[in-house]
């Protein structure tokens, strides 16, 4: 039993701490939003949720809202009347004498 808890001893000596100190670029990215949006790790508070700041409350609440209107604000400009193309050109229908000549224009005698 001793040599167990000797060989998970050694490996977490060797193993790199969990911390940003060789994290890539994209994973302190990651942890910088996620503090930004959270707020940093989960209170121990069990009445966090009512003990937080308005500011705290309408940042975590615009997280959610902001992208939602530019949806529905996206969707809605598009079934809108606005983008409607404009009206072209009416189509002209060839008359068989019309057509004739353009298919056969050698014959023409």
């Amino acid at each position: 039993m001793g040599g167990i808890d000797r060989v998970s001893r050694d490996e977490a000596l060797r193993r790199p701490s969990t911390g940003c100190r060789g994290a890539t670029t994209g994973r302190r990215q990651r942890a910088r939003l996620d503090k930004w949006i959270f707020g940093g790790a989960a209170p121990t508070d069990p009445l966090y949720l009512t003990n937080r700041t308005w500011g705290q409350k309408i940042k975590t609440w615009s997280v959610i809202a902001v992208p939602v209107v530019i949806l529905i604000g996206g969707v809605g400009f598009t079934l809108s009347s606005i983008m409607q193309p404009p009206e072209g050109k009416p189509v002209r229908y060839l008359s068989p004498a019309e057509i004739s000549a353009k298919i056969l224009p050698i014959l023409r005698t």
